[in-house]
């Protein structure tokens, strides 16, 4: 199973939804009825597209935070400056490369179970360091934070400090693993 191939895919697919729910608004919302007449409103998966948009392509792509650095920098030099079109397909681009990454720890988890891990590589340690750094502090921030950040960010900030603790766990333990194994 290609893991880096088909959560980018994922990605992709999940960026297209949020850039297409506020071109068609109230397309993705979902209420039931039921048979006795009472209804169940599920909750709506942008609330409110102008500025949840951008929330979801932050939150689903957490570890590209360090893309919207530039821009920021931009938008305060320059007025007329497209900042959030620009900082949501950075997001998507980075994205796609934080889920490759992710995915690559899915296939060396499946290559392990098969047999011997995979030796380990540098950018894959970095990657999962950087990435839990991130987490960690998205998570502390949002948590302790009384601005008013929309709720999505804090649930993937969750979301994403769990991703990023078992990717560098799975890291370490093939570091491990290797230096182990291989003679002296």
């Amino acid at each position: 199973m290609r893991f880096s191939l088909g959560l980018p895919l994922l990605q992709t697919i999940a960026m297209l939804i949020i850039l297409w729910a506020p071109g068609s608004p109230g397309a993705h919302r979902i209420d039931i009825i039921l048979r006795d007449g009472r209804e169940i409103k599920v909750w709506k998966l942008v609330p409110e597209p102008e500025t949840h948009a951008i929330a979801w392509a932050q939150g689903i792509n957490l570890p590209a935070l360090p893309a919207e650095i530039p821009i920021d920098l931009a938008a305060e030099r320059f007025q007329h400056f497209p900042e959030l079109k620009l900082r949501f397909f950075s997001f998507w681009f980075f994205g796609l490369l934080t889920w490759y990454m992710i995915g690559r720890i899915g296939e060396d988890i499946v290559a392990w179970r098969q047999n011997a891990p995979p030796p380990p590589r540098l950018v894959d340690l970095l990657f999962a360091i950087e990435t839990l750094l991130l987490a960690l502090l998205s998570f502390l921030i949002l948590i302790f934070d009384r601005s008013g950040a929309p709720p999505v960010l804090t649930v993937w900030s969750t979301i994403w400090l769990a991703i990023s603790s078992a990717a560098l766990t799975v890291r370490l333990l093939q570091r491990v693993h290797y230096r182990n194994s291989v003679p002296a």
